[in-house]
Formats: C-alpha cells, structure tokens, sequence
C-alpha cells in the first residue's frame, strides 16, 4: 500500500461490482462484493464478530436488491419459491421506496444497515428460520456498535448502542429457540460454535447459569476446536469472577 491512502481507497482495493439479477422482481442490478482472495481474515473478537485488514467484511455479507427490496445474505442468494416471492412482494416490496445509485465507492455502514434491516423483514415474509433471522440481528448489533464507536455525539452514540442491544437481545433469543427447534448447522455454524456464540451472549445478559451450561457442552466436546476451547476456558474464568464478586 502506498503512502497517503485513505482508509476509503484502500477498502475499494478489496471490492468489485458484481451484477445481480433479483429472484423477486427479475431485474438486474449491481451490488458491491468481497474479492474472497484478496481478503486475509483477522482473528474474531471474543463474542465471534469476523475481522479481516483493511475491510469490514460484514458491510459486504448481505445483498438487497435496490429496486423491490429483497434482501438476503450473499450466502443465500439466489432461487427463491413462487409462494416465498409472492409473500416478499406482499410483505416487503410494496412499502419499499426503490433506492438510489450509491454514489460512495464503498458500502458504508448506513448502507449496510438498510440492507440488513430489509433482510429481517424478507427473512420474516418468506418464513425464514428463527437462526436465520437470529443471525441477521446479530450482525445489526455488531453494525450499530460500530456506528456507536465512530460517532462522535454522545446522545448519537447512545442511541446507538441502546439500539445495538435491542436486536443482540432478539438475536439471543432467537438462537435459544432455534437450538430447542432446529438441526445444526445453524446460520453456517455448527453445534460447538452455536454453543459458545450463545454462552458468550447469556453471559452479557448476565444468564451466567445458561452460559455455564453451554460453556460445558464446548469444553467436553472433542470434536471442538482448540481455540473454541481456549476461549470457552476464558469466558468460564469470567463467569467464575463475576460470582465471587456477586456482580
């Protein structure tokens, strides 16, 4: 990288325009995606949000068409049923205000932040699954915590992340009920990262007895990866000092 590049130019670097074409209203449009090679993943945080240099790659996770509002992780993109089109287009599509050509080179975080809303509302339309919607809120969290640490006003922040932990509580609850009602793999996560993600979040709701119970599931699976481990010994040390302080 050169010198003098701003932050903007060097997350074009890691981006293209790919054309679309939408399963709901057929037509074509362009959406901003990851180069997957030329992106190197950094370590997750503690309560698993992905990291890569130079990129949130969660503002590029999602596609909404522009036109109808359809929306969806890129995962998931793609063949949608006659029923799952006709009930978008009740639910989603005569609301939706067609937006605009971005006129940034990269998505930016209130971009995002409409697209992930809107694929709350697709996934809820077209009976989704509670992990998919659970794990759509999850990343609303993570995108209004970063919207949090960036603004500057203090009543803005706040609102924020008074907002950040509303939809961390649905997604919360909403991967407790998918775990009582669903097979795994859950939202592409298998049953030791489910089990963790959802001690990590019981924890931060102060659920320490729900976090101690998944947090053993992690611990004596053998099939779980070492790092899961290290960090499920790490939360579970957390928890231990949280009882002998009686917070």
């Amino acid at each position: 990288m050169s010198e003098g590049i701003t932050p903007q130019e060097k997350e074009t670097q890691y981006i293209f325009d790919k054309k679309y074409t939408c399963p709901c209203c057929d037509k074509e449009f362009i959406s901003k995606t990851l180069k997957s090679g030329r992106v190197r993943r950094d370590e997750s945080d503690m309560d698993l949000r992905p990291k890569a240099k130079g990129i949130d790659i969660l503002k590029y996770q999602v596609i909404m068409c522009p036109n109808c509002g359809y929306s969806t992780l890129a995962q998931n993109y793609g063949h949608l049923s006659s029923l799952q089109i006709k009930l978008i287009r009740e639910k989603v599509s005569e609301s939706f205000r067609p937006r605009p050509v971005a006129k940034t080179p990269i998505v930016t975080y209130d971009m995002a932040l409409d697209a992930y809303i809107h694929a709350i509302k697709c996934s809820e339309a077209r009976l989704g699954k509670q992990s998919e919607k659970a794990y759509l809120s999850l990343i609303v969290h993570w995108i209004l915590d970063s919207k949090a640490e960036m603004e500057e006003n203090a009543d803005m922040k706040n609102m924020f992340l008074e907002k950040s932990e509303i939809f961390y509580r649905s997604a919360y609850d909403g991967f407790v009920k998918a775990i009582a009602e669903e097979y795994f793999p859950m939202a592409g996560m298998d049953e030791t990262t489910i089990d963790y993600l959802v001690a990590y979040m019981a924890f931060h709701f102060g659920q320490l007895e729900v976090a101690s119970k998944l947090l053993s599931q992690v611990l004596t699976n053998q099939m779980a990866p070492r790092r899961l481990k290290d960090r499920a010994l790490e939360l579970k040390d957390r928890i231990i000092d949280q009882i002998k302080n009686g917070k």
